[in-house]
């Protein structure tokens, strides 16, 4: 039996993953998404650290995670013979809940082992940045942006002495603020 995955599962996916992670994700994890979404019932974040963890496996060189997804989609998806017997007192969520399970336990094991890198690591993951020179509006030390009147803040000062980040971490709020790979010094 074949399941179909909600129209909103491919704006799901593409709205919890960022562009630059869902383009670094192998085929066969972005072809998997929608059946994440909808067979699995994946929320956004569990879409999101899927992607993640994909990638990280991907980084480090490790299969384990790949195998651990292979397994699990075929020992809790949707699929004919006595697999589906066993779980078809299961609804989505549920069996969203073993697959995440056994995704996160993966992970957790790859994540705990030592890594091995290369000697050099590989520059053709992050954005070519271009520096520019800008003009210095207001201060450089002053409130955190979030501050105001509606909103409970940190209060932190900020230090302003660059925008953007050529970094490209996955989980840092500055991905979600600037969409050119641009690094503007004050002058």
């Amino acid at each position: 039996m074949t399941s179909r995955a909600p129209s909103h599962a491919a704006s799901k996916a593409s709205a919890a993953i960022p562009a630059e992670l869902l383009a670094l994700l192998p085929d066969a994890h972005k072809v998997i998404l929608p059946r994440l979404e909808g067979e699995f019932a994946f929320s956004f974040q569990r879409l999101r650290l899927f992607a993640e963890w994909s990638r990280d496996s991907d980084v480090w060189g490790e299969s384990g995670f790949h195998t651990a997804l292979e397994k699990g989609i075929t020992s809790w998806g949707e699929v004919p013979g006595p697999e589906a017997i066993a779980h078809a007192g299961l609804n989505a969520r549920q069996r969203g809940e073993k697959l995440f399970a056994e995704l996160e336990a993966a992970y957790r094991a790859l994540a705990s082992k030592a890594k091995a890198y290369p000697a050099e690591s590989p520059k053709e993951n992050l954005p070519a940045h271009r520096y520019v020179d800008k003009e210095l509006k207001g201060r450089i030390f002053r409130l955190c942006p979030a501050a105001s009147e509606k909103a409970v803040c940190c209060n932190l000062k900020v230090l302003n002495i660059v925008d953007n980040c050529a970094m490209a971490c996955s989980y840092c709020v500055l991905q979600n603020h600037y969409d050119e790979a641009v690094i503007a010094v004050p002058t």
